[in-house]
């Protein structure tokens, strides 16, 4: 499936507005998600572009951790490359990412698993 439809339909739930510009820009390899579009978004319509790049949770990975991917939110600076503004954002996860996250919790047998997946509902929960 392509950038653009894996996008669409994510940016329009959102009421995103996306040009055919924004849609073909989408195809960087800068950034990546496996499980949500990448990007760019204009997702607080203020004229900048919002980008969706997983990062392991928790961050501190040991040889033995259970861990899992979720979807940060990225804004590009000249000075700084991709910062992380999830923080500016919390509508996205409490109507996407978390009711994904529970979901995946109902379905999931290892223990340890269950318990990384409660922890990152917690974590977001209270970004």
């Amino acid at each position: 499936m392509t950038a653009d439809k894996l996008m669409l339909p994510l940016a329009r739930s959102f009421g995103f507005r996306m040009t055919a510009t924004l849609i073909q820009s989408c195809k960087t390899r800068s950034i990546l998600s496996f499980e949500y579009g990448v990007g760019p978004f204009d997702l607080d319509r203020d004229g900048k572009l919002e980008f969706v790049e997983d990062e392991h949770f928790p961050s501190n990975l040991d040889n033995n951790a259970k861990w899992i991917q979720i979807p940060r939110v990225k804004r590009w600076s000249r000075a700084g490359g991709f910062i992380d503004v999830s923080a500016e954002y919390p509508r996205y996860y409490k109507e996407r990412i978390i009711p994904d996250l529970e979901r995946r919790l109902t379905v999931e047998h290892d223990p340890e698993l269950r318990q990384t997946i409660s922890r990152a509902v917690a974590f977001l929960k209270h970004e």
